[in-house]
């Protein structure tokens, strides 16, 4: 299992300007330049913290693939969560998913003509497809 430094130095080359410092990210974030140094050298941080550096520091969005991979080191590191694991439990949330998206199917296959077309409006908005999209990368298999 990759370190989280690893993770978070990859997060930061990745990004447009991999020569971001650990304090600009920090005043992007309010906070002190050695926050940002105890991320990079395996130090444990709040979650709020953590979050706060990947949206404003890094200036990551939830539904980023990035975000994600970096939350779920950020977890794994926290819990001592093994690789394994964390497939076990992606495979058993994915199967949850899955059953409740076909009981969600049927569903809006009840539904009349004018709410089916008034979903589909609201589908439309881009902050529900942007959670949509996350919600079907976080469960595809």
């Amino acid at each position: 299992m990759k370190k989280l430094k690893v993770i978070f130095k990859e997060a930061r080359e990745a990004r447009e300007d991999p020569e971001l410092s650990q304090a600009e990210i920090a005043r992007r974030c309010g906070l002190d330049k050695s926050t940002v140094w105890k991320i990079e050298n395996d130090a444990p941080v709040a979650v709020e913290t953590f979050t706060l550096i990947l949206t404003d520091g890094l200036s990551l969005k939830p539904t980023d693939d990035l975000y994600q991979d970096l939350m779920m080191g950020w977890v794994m590191e926290r819990t001592g969560m093994t690789p394994a694991l964390q497939e076990k439990v992606e495979k058993r949330l994915a199967g949850r998913f899955n059953r409740r998206a076909g009981f969600i199917a049927a569903q809006i296959a009840a539904l009349t003509r004018k709410d089916q077309e008034e979903l589909l409006k609201a589908a439309a908005r881009p902050e529900v497809m942007d959670v949509v999209r996350a919600m079907n990368k976080a469960f595809e298999s």
